[in-house]
């Protein structure tokens, strides 16, 4: 006997998509639904729809209610409910064919509490398929055919915490007195949170039903002062865990939650807000850091939030979360053998360099070393390289006359005797735990090179963003480039990226010297000498893009010059080892993004310079099949 399923729509404003979105649950081949439309008080015309739906198909209700919010909404429908099991969707999303008959058919002896399927968010750019999870979600070894339970988790928040790709039992929800919280932010994660760490029987598929449709203008995007219900949302979750014996499994997932969270909130927030969520914020996560690890972390930087005008901007916020200089981990021992050489180029950032320091010097694992590299800074960036190196071991400074950014990294492989070499410009930071999450990937199989995420922080308007390349390799493990070929541009920097040294020796990769774009040549030469390429599925780099900085700049001939050399260079360098015939289509494709990019940016003198350039070079002629005039 097929199960009964109340599917909740909560609606609000939603005349726009609702006929598409009840149409994707009526498509289902499924008799046994019930559709509760909750209409939270909307003002267009969405509760005439519902009503013309009804008298099409009675399994459609319509509870109407002054608007109370999304979470209030679900939670009138989950006491409506009349379903065996229930399910979530937004009024402007939609469900793909055959998501209930494949949860019947794996529901059919297991009487799950939560059958779980992957999403695609449409951000309307339609550049990138993203989806809401991967298998780095979950264990080694977990398949499709498995029931599981919290346990078999990996990255327990990594990408699965909306609400609307689950089916829940309902005696399970209501056993356990779970609903959701109203009248605050990321009410999702909190249900997420409760429902797993509660349910025996988990089941899931990686297929995507659920087509999530982003909305720049959602209320999710501009926080008012609902943002302090945040601080009861990890109250909650933490009582949670420790109520149920789990607070050891998940403390330190939770405090990544906490910090990533507040980063996210802080850069939506409204701005006379901002000053108050960033102390209390501060704060809270100072309480949270003793409490993970009181003989590592000391007292932090006392630092105060001044004003709407910023003054205090992203980095002192992370800045916080670190050290103060006196406690910082400094060690006075030099590894003899370290397994990462972490090269740091420097020219004139001298602002940025704390944070930079700090983020490695505080690395949850010790076995590097980090090689400054002074590029002739006429700044006092080396005293303070100086000042730092005297306090650790792990530290050591290299000054030289100006060569640029390749010249300074190649001045720091040449010096390095790590097994691993990782690339951090002086003014972007790590993660904590980036050494850590790295090792557990290098344990796994040591590849030649490995990718991890990243973020992007603006520097002028203190936002952050995922990039989100990493999802472009969803299902992938081991490979070569010749696998994902059609993807190894995705993201063509060095910094996002480990390489096993004798790998990069062996193969004289090494940058040019005094240049611009000097990572286009080594990247692709890496990426296609590469016996094995592996995946580090976590964002762990901090890339600030700031609008002073070298690859911000304004144009010049000599930019233009060295733009042109860098791709016709890396297609001799193809054409030399036979294999342009093989890369010549993601190498074509990045260019006309890339080149597309820089003419628009260039203005219309250089812009005009740059055309006739890429014009009349025989190497980029061929490569985008450019006729000569």
């Amino acid at each position: 006997m097929q199960p009964k399923i109340s599917v909740i729509v909560p609606v609000y404003n939603a005349a726009k998509f609702l006929p598409r979105c009840l149409d994707s649950v009526l498509a289902q081949n499924f008799q046994g639904i019930e559709i509760i439309c909750i209409n939270d008080g909307s003002t267009d015309n969405s509760e005439q729809i519902i009503n013309e739906y009804i008298q099409k198909d009675n399994r459609i209700k319509l509870i109407n209610q002054p608007n109370k919010g999304a979470a209030a909404a679900r939670n009138v429908g989950i006491k409506a409910a009349e379903g065996n099991y229930i399910a979530f969707i937004d009024a402007d999303d939609f469900f793909s064919t055959g998501l209930f008959e494949l949860f019947a058919e794996k529901n059919v002896k297991n009487n799950v509490d939560i059958f779980m399927f992957n999403g695609i968010i449409d951000d309307g750019k339609k550049q990138v398929t993203q989806y809401f999870y991967s298998n780095t979600l979950f264990k080694p070894n977990v398949s499709e055919s498995d029931t599981i339970d919290y346990s078999h988790f990996a990255n327990f928040f990594y990408g699965n915490q909306s609400i609307c790709n689950k089916i829940y039992r309902t005696d399970f929800l209501r056993e356990n007195n779970i609903l959701l919280n109203e009248g605050t932010i990321f009410e999702d994660t909190l249900f997420y949170f409760m429902t797993v760490i509660h349910a025996k029987k988990i089941k899931f598929t990686y297929t995507p039903y659920y087509n999530y449709t982003y909305n720049s203008q959602s209320v999710t995007n501009t926080i008012g002062a609902n943002a302090f219900g945040l601080f009861d949302i990890f109250d909650a979750m933490e009582n949670e865990a420790k109520k149920c014996g789990l607070w050891e499994f998940f403390r330190y997932a939770l405090f990544q939650l906490e910090y990533e969270k507040f980063i996210e909130t802080l850069g939506k927030t409204e701005a006379q807000i901002r000053p108050e969520l960033f102390e209390r914020a501060k704060a809270y996560l100072k309480e949270r850091i003793t409490e993970l690890d009181p003989n590592i972390y000391g007292r932090l930087v006392n630092i105060n939030y001044c004003g709407a005008l910023l003054n205090y901007t992203f980095e002192q916020f992370a800045d916080t979360l670190l050290l103060s200089r006196e406690e910082f981990r400094f060690s006075q021992t030099k590894p003899e053998t370290p397994l990462f050489s972490i090269i740091v180029p420097v020219y004139n950032t001298r602002r940025f360099l704390p944070l930079c320091l700090k983020s490695l010097i505080n690395q949850t694992f010790d076995n590097f070393e980090i090689i400054c590299v002074n590029d002739g800074s006429p700044d006092d960036s080396g005293k303070l390289l100086q000042d730092y190196a005297e306090k650790d071991a792990r530290i050591t400074v290299i000054s030289q006359k100006n060569k640029g950014l390749g010249g300074a990294r190649n001045t720091g492989i040449r010096a390095a005797k790590g097994e691993y070499l990782l690339f951090v410009d002086s003014d972007d930071w790590l993660s904590l735990g980036t050494l850590e999450k790295i090792k557990k990937t290098i344990d796994q199989n040591r590849a030649d090179i490995g990718m991890f995420g990243f973020y992007e922080f603006l520097d002028q308007t203190m936002q952050i963003r995922v990039a989100d390349y990493l999802k472009l390799f969803d299902g992938k493990g081991l490979c070569t480039c010749k696998e994902i070929a059609d993807k190894m541009y995705a993201s063509q920097c060095v910094w996002n990226k480990f390489y096993k040294r004798s790998f990069f020796i062996d193969n004289n990769l090494f940058f040019a010297e005094n240049v611009y774009f000097e990572d286009l040549s080594v990247h692709t030469k890496a990426m296609v000498k590469a016996a094995s390429i592996a995946f580090c599925r976590h964002n762990l780099y901090y890339y600030r893009i700031r609008g002073n900085s070298i690859m911000q700049s304004e144009y010049s001939h000599k930019k233009i010059d060295d733009l042109i050399y860098a791709f016709s260079g890396t297609i001799r360098w193809l054409k030399r080892e036979k294999l342009f015939t093989d890369y010549r289509a993601p190498l074509a494709a990045f260019a006309n993004v890339c080149l597309q990019m820089h003419l628009r940016k260039a203005g219309n003198t250089y812009g005009k310079i740059l055309h006739e350039r890429i014009v009349g070079t025989p190497e980029l002629r061929e490569l985008l099949g450019i006729a000569k005039h």
